[in-house]
């Protein structure tokens, strides 16, 4: 009984212990970890505004083209993108360059 009693207590402490021991917020992805939109998403509003979609395209030298993509993404024209706007355009993206590969003309 007592040795049970004495299993049933570290298995209590590990259990209690487990999170710290992989970080106090393991539900929460870090800086680095929760995919583009997430790491873009500077003030955490889960939304990008025109700025934080600029700063996320900082490798486009033309400000205009990101101002222009950001309207074409803009599905709801609500001055902000959503995750699923993101998602969406890239996805438009990828068919747009597989066809493209492929010679499809339409793609163009």
């Amino acid at each position: 009984m007592k040795s049970l009693t004495i299993k049933a207590t570290y298995l209590i402490v590990i259990l209690l212990a487990a999170p710290f021991a992989f970080g106090a917020e393991a539900g929460k992805p870090k800086q680095g970890q929760g995919g583009p939109f997430a790491n873009a998403d500077t003030n955490k509003d889960g939304k990008l505004d025109p700025a934080e979609f600029a700063a996320m395209n900082k490798q486009n030298p033309n400000p205009d083209a990101a101002k222009k993509r950001f309207a074409r993404l803009d599905v709801d024209k609500d001055g902000f993108l959503s995750a699923d706007e993101l998602r969406s355009g890239r996805k438009q993206g990828e068919k747009k360059r597989d066809k493209a590969e492929r010679g499809d003309k339409s793609a163009q």
